[in-house]
């Protein structure tokens, strides 16, 4: 198959020095009938399209059958042209082309002389699509610029077209890259993002490599459902982004939007007085400019823009900490799961036993046991009646640590402790582009987008902040060319470059070393704050540091080739293109070290006294005592991996008749899994349990490792597949032989792009892993202090010289089929007049094979039986040291009846209404979470029954309404009131627009989970009736028993709980001020959440089931806030 991808890559760049590349997802086509006054089509006639803003002109002449057909058609408004002896000569004097859609233009020619010239002023064409089933929505610049947009970032703008969900998280590291979306039914993930044509997609979430600047896109257009084949590695939706370009006149803009906490409402959960809030303060300025270089030829475009913002986030949560507990005084502590006090023991002090011979140290290991002692050979130890803790056993690094959390401010058992801290975001863009048009018709252009992404979330101690970074640059460079007047060529090359990741924020000095870790003594050089994660409630923790970086690195190639060749009523398509990957990641969590402080006793039945220590959280954190402790192992470097793959597809539109349309299109598309570069990379072999490295490691690498494995192994973590074959099947009907009521349908089938995270942990075992695993327990020094004592010290002297383990991975069964989404729709659109189309379609998606986590256990317990005999730690060891499924076979569903209702501005009017309501099933959600709860066999005690649970997707919105619209008020020269003002009242009252987008969505559902993270037993509902529902308890959270075993699912299935409902109003109101023909200057303001509605997310503790913390609602979406700006055009 390598053979065939290189040839394949040499066949593009062949054909592109002859035809070059085809309509790709910049560009737009113009389509239409030409007829006689009696109907009949008119063959050869001239067609000529114009694009106004440049000059620049293509024609063709129609077929036998009155067609004509003109592709890659750069976005703008056109003139159109018809000419034929015999006939006056016909004029259309402005179409609209948009991104990657099909408009039709139909012309009625006239008898007479062609010197004769008749316009046409009232173009009826409204955009219908009446060529293929594809659902979308171009959202226009007309739309982007009047637009009342919190975040002005044009993702968020997807939301107002039916079938898309844009409630979840943000995509990728960086929250100002804008929200992530599901479209269809589909993860987020499996979106693809085209930017000037250029593949703007990361391979580690799916996410947009760089956003370019609101205000150098043009238009962009979002399809959700049936797109061309042309498109592949996408099961979810295609966002097509097309940025401005340079004119026959030379322009440009400056601008500025500030918002203040001055203008917004106080977050509903804050509870300080107002002048104690943090800080929000958001500037966002910039600037475009553009022109000719050469008129009618060459033009150029440029554009920079600059945003800092200081923004408090949700507050962050905690437990802190009374007066007397910060001195070892636990006489007035209870336990929040029994009320009871709480039960102090000494963590140095042991009862005399068989197996505890000296009540000062920890138990006797036998000969050769090197992991820490079992439950049954751990001592017990002595209880302190007074429940204060000693002083001499009060450790200085723990009272530094303690002092590190804030007083408590909030009456809650267990989180009682609020804070409201501002973060920091800043964002860099720029944007340089050219377009060159050549005599022949022939276009070059090129473009270099490049964004940085700098965003500071701030944690509970200043040593918790982290830095999160995305670096995005992309170059792309396209050539269009009409070989003859039916073949047309469109050429495609871009590179992307994407660095990201997160680093800790406090990295200016070694602070391990100044705290007196163990740590910091032995790596002088490691500059940051070890990760000291204090846990109370199963597993809620409080983290007073942070962890080590987690840095990628991705460089794509990415070419293509279409063409578009018109015979008779076929317009043939076909093309390919081919993706070249490199990847580098570094994960080195633990590269300052982190110390895990818990747990509570009784939290959990997994709390026993293995880890007991002191019997209360902040004891153990006194005594600086780790229940275990994970620090870097390896030579945290970038482990790489690269990837080719290809894409080919053939697609037909034939027009049956002239009201009817068939698309039959097939694409195949081979991505074959990442490989290790290097060779540093390991799988399983799933017929002896053995860890198997690469054939291609250097064997002095693993000449330490002390448990068993073997070599020879493959670089990859499945293998390939190679029969990924797409079918496109639609049609597009006018019923009444004209363009204002059309039908569609279609089905189709589209693979996925697997990415990287989802199999790319093979590098993340030793010896290669930064991450590694070892416990500590309390170890009585000359001092009588303990000092975090890792096991290779006395008094247990075990050698760390190598680890006895590969440590934490996650592995792939060698068949790991391609996923794939289905998409079919039904429905149909309909001019009602004055401008308004409505829209109404059936839309269906199913997902399979799709990726998620699995239990071994129950997935396959005779393979965990056959890693047990070989390396018994590696499956019985505890935090990292385990092994995790990464599986295929999950599936999901969706159906939806998706409604729109839009106009353009006419009449001093738009609107675009969308509504879905939908139904969206998954078998798991996401790439990344274990949803799948495997339960205890009732026949067979002591094993498990793997159970795929088939429940509300995290993105199944019922119902989604929204509206977006402009209103130019009748007030000024030249409107209905005002006409005669003098300048100066027209200048403040005339001339002013309104702006709005409307929100409102039912509840996303959320999980339950009980006190050790596992699903409990649900026994009854637990949705709450709407009128009993409140922040304070939103479910009913006695409907679910915590399980009494630890690792223990109940039957409680994902996603069983309604979140709350969103309602938002964004009004805007801007006013143009003219000097001269020129020049204006544009003052704006704009209202987010207008009404402050509390907008409330769902419950963030929904860990603890047994107590109505759990169902609290802590966090809120956005209070109202204002936004101010000025804009100039010149």
């Amino acid at each position: 198959m390598k053979k065939t991808v290189h040839l394949f890559t040499l066949a593009l760049f062949m054909l592109g020095g002859h035809i070059c590349f085809a309509q790709t997802a910049n560009q737009g086509t113009l389509v239409g009938t030409v007829r006689d006054p009696n109907g009949q089509a008119l063959p050869s006639v001239a067609v000529t399209v114009t694009n106004i803003s440049t000059g620049v002109s293509r024609a063709v002449t129609s077929d036998a059958n009155g067609n004509y057909r003109l592709d890659f058609l750069q976005p703008g408004n056109y003139r159109i042209q018809a000419e034929l002896s015999g006939f006056r000569k016909m004029e259309i004097p402005q179409v609209t082309i948009n991104v990657n859609q099909i408009h039709r233009a139909d012309v009625r020619m006239e008898i007479g002389e062609v010197t004769e010239e008749v316009v046409v002023t009232d173009d009826r064409s409204l955009g219908i699509n009446t060529e293929n089933p594809t659902l979308g929505e171009v959202i226009s610049e007309q739309l982007i610029d009047n637009m009342p947009l919190n975040g002005r970032e044009f993702v968020e703008l997807s939301g107002l077209v039916p079938g898309v969900e844009t409630g979840g998280g943000k995509t990728g590291q960086v929250a100002s890259k804008g929200t992530s979306a599901a479209f269809g039914g589909a993860r987020s993930s499996y979106n693809s993002y085209y930017v000037d044509g250029a593949d703007s997609t990361d391979n580690y979430f799916g996410q947009l490599v760089s956003s370019p600047a609101l205000d150098a896109i043009k238009e962009f257009r979002v399809e959700t459902s049936l797109y061309s084949a042309r498109y592949g590695r996408a099961g979810g939706g295609v966002i097509s982004v097309v940025t401005k370009s340079g004119t026959n006149r030379f322009s440009g803009s400056l601008y500025e939007f500030h918002r203040s906490q001055m203008f917004d409402a106080i977050p509903y959960f804050y509870t300080g007085p107002k002048e104690d809030r943090p800080v929000y303060l958001q500037n966002q300025f910039g600037g475009t400019f553009g022109g000719p270089i050469f008129k009618n030829k060459t033009f150029f475009f440029f554009s920079a823009e600059f945003y800092r913002q200081r923004k408090p986030g949700q507050f962050i949560e905690g437990f802190a900490p009374t007066a007397l507990e910060r001195q070892g005084d636990f006489s007035q502590t209870l336990n929040p799961y029994t009320g009871a006090p709480v039960v102090i023991a000494h963590p140095y002090q042991y009862q005399v036993t068989a197996t505890c011979p000296d009540p000062t140290q920890p138990p006797v290991l036998p000969p050769g046991q090197t992991t820490p002692p079992t439950t049954a050979q751990h001592c017990q130890q002595v209880i302190i009646p007074s429940k204060i803790l000693p002083s001499n056993i009060i450790n200085p690094l723990g009272q530094r640590l303690m002092d590190l959390i804030p007083d408590p401010n909030f009456d809650d058992p267990v989180f009682n402790l609020r804070v409201f801290k501002s973060g920091r975001r800043s964002t860099d863009k720029y944007l340089i582009k050219f377009d060159h048009n050549f005599k022949d018709g022939s276009v070059l252009n090129g473009s270099y987008n490049y964004g940085i992404y700098d965003n500071t979330t701030p944690g509970l101690t200043e040593f918790a902040d982290t830095n999160a970074y995305d670096y995005g640059k992309t170059l792309a460079v396209g050539y269009t060319r009409p070989i003859t007047n039916r073949l047309v060529s469109d050429t495609k090359f871009n590179y992307t470059w994407s660095d990201n990741g997160s680093k800790h924020a406090a990295s200016d000095k070694n602070y391990a070393a100044e705290y007196d870790f163990w740590l910091g003594r032995e790596k002088p050089d490691v500059m940051g704050f070890p990760r000291v994660q204090v846990y109370t409630v199963g597993n809620r923790f409080m983290t007073l540091g942070s962890q080590g970086p987690n840095m990628r690195d991705n460089h794509t190639m990415y070419i293509r080739e279409d063409l578009v060749y018109v015979k008779g009523n076929h317009t043939f398509s076909f093309g390919g293109d081919f993706k070249a990957q490199d990847y580098g990641w570094l994960y080195d969590v633990a590269m300052f070290g982190a110390y895990y402080i818990g747990f509570m006793e009784g939290g959990t039945a997994g709390n026993n006294l293995n880890y007991r220590v002191t019997g209360h959280a902040f004891g153990n954190l006194l005594t600086a005592i780790s229940s275990y402790t994970n620090y870097s192992y390896g030579d945290s470097t970038f482990a790489r991996s690269v990837r080719n793959g290809i894409g080919l597809y053939f697609q037909d539109d034939w027009k049956v008749t002239n009201r009817l349309t068939l698309n039959l299109g097939l694409r195949y598309d081979f991505e074959p899994p990442f490989a290790s570069k290097d060779g540093k990379f390991m799988t399983l072999n799933w017929e002896t349990g053995l860890p198997t490295y690469s054939s291609k490691v250097d064997p002095a690498l693993l000449q330490d490792l002390r448990f068993n494995y073997e070599t020879g192994g493959p670089s990859t973590p499945y293998d390939s597949n190679k029969l990924n074959f797409g079918p496109r099947i639609g049609f597009a009907f006018r019923p009444f032989n004209d363009n204002t009521t059309v039908i569609r349908g279609g089905y189709g089938i589209v693979y996925n792009s697997e990415n990287l995270y989802t199999t790319g942990y093979g590098s993340f075992v030793a010896p290669f892993s930064s991450q590694f695993l070892w416990r500590t327990r309390a170890a009585l020094q000359p001092d009588r202090i303990n000092h975090l004592i890792p096991m290779d010290q006395e008094p247990y002297q075990l050698p760390l010289t190598s680890p006895t383990s590969p440590g934490n991975t996650w592995i792939n069964p060698r068949y790991y089929p391609t996923g794939n989404v289905q998409h079919w729709n039904l429905g149909g659109s309909r001019e009602l007049g004055w401008g308004v189309v409505a829209e109404l379609s059936y839309v269906g998606s199913k997902g399979t094979h799709l990726n998620g986590l699995g239990s071994m256990r129950s997935y396959d317990p005779d393979l965990l039986a056959r890693i047990a005999a070989n390396n018994p730690g590696w499956v019985t060891g505890g935090g990292s040291n385990v092994v995790s499924m990464r599986l295929k076979g999950f599936n999901s569903s969706y159906h939806s009846m998706q409604a729109k209702l839009s106009k353009r501005f006419r009449d001093g009017i738009s609107f675009l209404a969308a509504y879905t309501w939908a139904h969206a099933l998954a078998e798991a959600s996401n790439d990344f979470v274990d949803e799948n709860l495997d339960e205890i066999d009732p026949e067979n005690p002591g094993t498990y029954v793997y159970n795929r649970i088939r429940t509300n997707a995290d993105f199944d919105v019922r119902h989604r309404f929204t509206l977006s619209g402009t209103y130019e008020l009748p007030f000024g020269r030249g409107k209905m009131f005002g006409n005669d003002w003098n300048p100066v009242v027209n200048t403040l009252l005339g001339g002013w627009r309104v702006n709005m987008i409307t929100t409102m969505q039912s509840g996303q559902p959320f999980s339950v989970r009980g006190a050790n993270g596992r699903a409990p037993d649900r026994i009854c509902d637990g949705n709450l009736p709407s009128d009993q529902r409140t922040v304070e308890v939103w479910f009913d959270y006695t409907c679910f028993v915590d399980m009494p075993t630890t690792n223990v699912n109940g039957n409680s299935p994902p996603n069983i709980i309604r979140g709350p409902n969103l309602i938002s109003f964004d009004f805007g109101a801007h006013k143009d001020i003219r000097f001269g023909e020129t020049m204006r200057l544009q003052l704006r303001g704009e209202v987010f959440n207008a009404f402050n509605r509390v907008n409330l997310l769902g419950p963030s503790l929904n860990y603890f089931v047994t107590n109505p913390s759990g169902a609290r609602i802590t966090r809120q979406r956005d209070n109202r806030s204002i936004q101010l700006g000025i804009r100039f055009f010149f």
